[in-house]
């Protein structure tokens, strides 16, 4: 192989290492979706993704997720009360909130987790971000660990809306992000 092949090759494997993180459930690495339950109607949503994914993805692959989780609970409309998004650093497993850390999924109560400076995935909603149970943080980009990018979403379902209520159909949203980012329809 000629040197200008050799060199190639070796852009296009660095490349094909940097793939965007892909939509889906939080995985052994913490990186994908998780959600929590606030309220019957209430929920908020992350997505955990490496750096080759851009903070706007990855917000919006957390607004999807909340989308598609209102349509299977049977509701019409979803509203956003806060999004967020950050670079985070990962830091493995277990670890209390402040960590790094998304477990594979949403832990209930206290303890564990992975923080975001002051936003915190929890109860209700309050101050310098989410309060309430204290379930986990999406943390902050000093100390160690491996950088990655967190979006976040505070959303409320409904099935009913009023003039002027900034609340949109959710199967709409959901075709809209899916068609953004060349996602197959479910």
């Amino acid at each position: 192989m000629s040197r200008s092949g050799c060199v190639w090759s070796s852009i296009l494997l660095l490349l094909a290492g940097c793939a965007a993180t892909p939509y889906q459930p939080a995985n052994a690495d913490g990186y994908g979706y998780a959600e929590q339950k606030n309220a019957d109607d209430s929920y908020t949503v992350v997505f955990v993704a490496n750096t080759a994914t851009s903070e706007q993805q990855a917000k919006d692959f957390a607004l999807l997720r909340a989308a598609e989780l209102g349509a299977s609970l049977g509701y019409a409309y979803i509203k956003v009360a806060d999004s967020k998004s950050r670079v985070i650093m990962l830091n493995g497993h277990g670890g209390s909130s402040g960590g790094g850390y998304l477990p594979p999924t949403a832990p209930s109560g206290g303890g564990g987790g992975y923080g975001m400076g002051g936003m915190r995935m929890g109860g209700g909603y309050g101050g310098g971000g989410y309060g309430g149970n204290g379930s986990y943080n999406i943390g902050s980009s000093s100390g160690g660990g491996n950088p990655a990018r967190a979006g976040v979403v505070r959303v409320r379902f409904l099935n009913q809306v009023a003039d002027g209520d900034s609340a949109q159909p959710i199967q709409a949203l959901v075709a809209r992000l899916r068609e953004a980012y060349s996602l197959p329809s479910r």
